[in-house]
């Protein structure tokens, strides 16, 4: 039997994960282009999403994350492409660091781009 894993499996599931997201957003609110966004902002609540949309992202098994969700939460936001652009390579460098593979990191960052549609507004 030749079963493939998930990037979810190879890469140590939610702990590394929770690792990843709260690495990336330290990153993000030490930006001056994002940082107001996160104004009165749970940001728990915001990283327990975030670590189901990544973990969705690395194809964790039975996982979903509605394209409604992640509309609704960003649809007053006015976030440009360029603003995507910018967060894609916060991400990209948190994986980096994390010692995540350079195709591994095409993956996870191909299936935020497919996303892009949903979060950018303005």
């Amino acid at each position: 039997m030749n079963e493939t894993i998930s990037l979810f499996d190879k890469y140590g599931g939610v702990p590394t994960i929770t690792e990843v997201v709260r690495a990336f957003y330290k990153n993000v609110l030490g930006h001056p282009d994002f940082k107001h966004y996160f104004e009165n902002i749970d940001m728990e609540k915001l990283i327990m999403h975030q670590i189901e949309f990544i973990s969705f992202a690395m194809g964790k098994p039975k996982s979903d994350y509605p394209d409604s969700k992640l509309y609704e939460g960003h649809k007053n936001l006015k976030i440009s492409d360029s603003q995507f652009d910018k967060i894609a390579v916060i991400l990209k460098s948190v994986l980096i660091e994390f010692k995540v593979e350079k195709n591994d990191i095409l993956k996870i960052i191909n299936a935020v781009e497919s996303k892009r549609k949903l979060i950018v507004s303005y």
